[in-house]
């Protein structure tokens, strides 16, 4: 299964405002860093935002973070509501669909995506936070 771009960016956009806790992220510094249109990124960050899986303040001292611990933003739910059920192939008008097998083969294999997708969060796919390292003693 090939995610949609939309899927895709929008983790991206999970992802990096996820490994930037304590500080809102900006959709050009976003933008930048993933060489994404700005004005692409900012239907995703409003979309996310409208599904609860980001806060986005606009203004002044503005900017997206999470909408929730990374831990608790499940990674097969977004898949789901972003990309939905649809299977891959469309049977309908093929003269085969009777006795054929793979529109169900495929049913099972995307509800296997999911059930996958659905056991991860964004927390098992960021990095962990960069630590200034302690000052050397002398």
């Amino acid at each position: 299964m090939k995610l949609r771009r939309l899927t895709d960016y929008a983790l991206r956009v999970l992802i990096y405002v996820a490994e930037r806790p304590g500080r809102r992220c900006s959709v050009p510094e976003i933008a930048a860093a993933h060489r994404i249109s700005e004005h692409h990124l900012v239907k995703i960050a409003h979309r996310l935002g409208r599904l609860g899986y980001l806060d986005t303040t606009r203004g002044r001292g503005g900017g997206l973070a999470l909408g929730a611990a990374p831990g608790e933003i499940n990674l097969g739910e977004v898949v789901r509501r972003l990309e939905g059920d649809e299977c891959p192939v469309d049977c309908s008008s093929c003269m085969l669909a009777p006795q054929c097998g793979l529109a169900a083969l495929l049913g099972q294999a995307i509800d296997a995506f999911y059930a996958e997708l659905g056991r991860r969060t964004v927390a098992d796919i960021i990095r962990p936070p960069v630590r200034p390292a302690p000052p050397q003693q002398i």
